[in-house]
This record gives C-alpha cells, sequence and structure tokens, in this order.
C-alpha cells in the first residue's frame, strides 16, 4: 500500500483516504487545469471554450460538446496527477487513515456504511457545488442559465405595452352602447286580456 515503512491494514480507511484526497487535491487542481485553460482559450481566441456553461446561438451544440470533451481530458489528467499524489505522500496518509478509522475498525458494519455512503456523499456534495461554481456560465451570461422570473416578465410585458386609438374607442364607445339597467327594469310589457266566452246551444 506504501512506499515507505508503514503500511496501513484497513482497507476501508484507504479507501476513504483515496476519496478524500481526489475530491479535494483533485478538485484543486482541476480547477488549476480549467482556469489555464479558460485563459488560453481567451488568448487564442477558442469561441467555444471562451465562455463556459454558455450554450446559445446555432452553435450552441458545438459549444457544449467542446467543453464537455475539454472537462473529460482535464479529469483524466488529474488522476494520473492523484496516484502520484497518493504515492509519494503515503506513509503520511496511511498514518492519517490509520488514526481516523481506528475507532471504527471494532465495528465493521457501521464502519462499511461510513465510509461506502455517508463519507463519499458528503465529499461528493462538496466536489460537485464547487466545480458547479466554475463551470457554469459566468454573471455576464446570466440568462444561459437562469431563466427570467414572472415578476421581471410582468414587468417586461407592462413596459413594453402602448395604448393604441383604437384602444380608446372601443373603452370609449363601450359606455355609450350599453343602456342603463335601471331603464331595463323600469319598463313593463302589458299584455292584451283575452276575454273568452261560452255560448250555450
Amino acid at each position: 500500500n506504501t512506499w515507505g515503512n508503514y503500511e496501513l491494514e484497513d482497507q476501508c480507511a484507504w479507501y476513504a483516504i483515496s476519496f478524500l484526497v481526489d475530491t479535494t487535491v483533485g478538485l484543486f487542481f482541476s480547477l488549476v487545469l480549467l482556469g489555464w485553460l479558460n485563459a488560453e482559450a481567451k488568448e487564442r481566441n477558442w469561441v467555444s471554450l471562451m465562455n463556459g456553461g454558455v450554450y446559445e446561438g446555432p452553435d450552441g451544440m458545438e459549444h457544449w460538446r467542446d467543453q464537455v470533451l475539454a472537462w473529460i481530458v482535464i479529469l483524466t489528467l488529474v488522476r494520473f496527477l492523484v496516484a502520484l499524489f497518493i504515492w509519494v505522500f503515503s506513509p503520511l496518509l496511511a498514518r492519517t487513515g490509520d488514526i481516523l478509522f481506528e475507532p471504527m475498525q471494532n465495528h465493521i458494519r457501521f464502519e462499511l456504511l461510513f465510509v461506502m455512503i455517508v463519507f463519499p456523499g458528503i465529499l461528493n456534495f462538496f466536489y460537485f457545488w464547487v466545480a458547479d461554481q466554475y463551470l457554469k456560465a459566468g454573471p455576464e451570461h446570466t440568462s444561459a442559465h437562469e431563466p427570467a422570473s414572472d415578476d421581471e416578465d410582468e414587468e417586461i410585458s407592462q413596459t413594453n405595452y402602448v395604448s393604441t386609438d383604437a384602444d380608446m374607442n372601443v373603452t370609449g364607445t363601450s359606455s355609450l352602447v350599453t343602456p342603463p339597467s335601471s331603464s331595463l327594469q323600469s319598463q313593463s310589457v302589458e299584455l292584451p286580456k283575452i276575454k273568452s266566452e261560452r255560448t250555450i246551444v
């Protein structure tokens, strides 16, 4: 497990330590390479890689494809860097894992639950939340990933609406055409009375 004179026999502890290194040190390497790529894209005018997280326009799918492939290449390079980091610092990591997980070695079921579910879940949440802050569109491209709210849409529609003369005419004539309700109620209709006579023969 290590190249030094200290060996960690708890495989669960080694898995947790490697997962911790991957989601912290690996994340740091990924963001460094991503920043370098963004700088190179702006300097060399690589349009599809200049604005991360923006996939609008007729070339939106092409930009998305190039950005996904670039992120995959970055993650592949980071895997080699993380493996090298773990190998170089394996004595220190082995001692750290032995200290942190020694209390759990007498409770193997709890250790498995913590190492395989709880610990990776927390680290993955942290990893993806931080990575998303750098991969999504920036504040200058807010409309690319955050649609306008209903209040903003209503305000925009009210601002853009302009009344016309036809609207004024319709409004003005509607009050003239409609007769007052009191005049209708005051009118009464009288039906003629028919008097029938019975003749006796």
